[in-house]
């Protein structure tokens, strides 16, 4: 059984993603324990589902569209 890990996100604009990559950089310069975001993957996740089968992502896929 193939598994993928899910989760409702919400994409952000290129503005808020520009002003979110100029915070990144100042924090990459400090103290904090951070793992920076490759620029594409960017988002605001707002459910985590975690690991989802198949059969299941489809009747998730359903419901949401």
């Amino acid at each position: 059984m193939y598994m993928v890990r899910a989760f409702f996100a919400v994409e952000l604009t290129d503005d808020i993603r520009n002003q979110f990559y100029a915070v990144q950089d100042i924090l990459r310069n400090s103290d904090a324990k951070l793992t920076c975001v490759d620029p594409p993957l960017t988002h605001i996740t707002m459910k985590f589902l975690g690991d989802v089968s198949d059969d299941v992502m489809h009747s998730v896929q359903e419901t949401m569209s």
